[in-house]
């Protein structure tokens, strides 16, 4: 029998040999064929190519703005209280949107901390003047509605200034 000769005949790479060789006479006798199937490699998701730096967009959580959009695709979301204990949210997307974010609303002090951690990108809508004034000097990339040239836009079925939205689209 060639298995039996096969692993008489002790030599480099003898075990490989002699467990192909097992490999395929049983596969013939269970009635397959000789060759031996090779495993492949299972094929990879494609996503959108990651963001050279995250975008972070401000939405809005109050009772009015509600429902958001776009919160449950974010890949971190930040939500701090700001004043009168109300909150606000801080979306941060590693990769291009593929949803509709907002309402997009106003930056406070903790939003500047963040863009500078993450090195990220702002895309908001206004701030008390001493928060336009900090993210003005802070050499932080930043968007608002008049500077972002059509990345945000207003949703006519809300009223102002709960319809401001943002998405990859854009």
């Amino acid at each position: 029998m060639i298995v039996h000769q096969l692993m008489s005949r002790p030599r480099r790479g003898a075990p490989l040999v002699a467990l192909a060789a097992i490999v395929a006479a049983c596969a013939v006798a269970c009635g397959g064929s000789s060759t031996v199937a090779t495993p492949t490699a299972k094929p990879t998701p494609t996503a959108a190519p990651p963001l050279a730096a995250p975008w972070i967009v401000q939405v809005e959580n109050l009772n009015a703005a509600r429902p958001q959009a776009g919160l449950s695709t974010a890949d971190l979301v930040y939500e701090y209280e700001t004043e009168g204990g109300i909150s606000r949210f801080s979306a941060m997307f590693f990769q291009t949107p593929t949803a509709t974010i907002g309402p997009v609303r106003s930056a406070r002090l903790v939003t500047i901390k963040l863009v500078q951690g993450y090195k990220g990108t702002l895309l908001y809508s206004g701030g008390s003047e001493y928060v336009v004034q900090q993210l003005a000097s802070s050499g932080v990339r930043q968007y608002d509605e008049t500077s972002a040239q059509g990345a945000l836009f207003r949703d006519n079925a809300r009223f102002a200034p709960h319809n401001l939205f943002t998405d990859g689209s854009h």
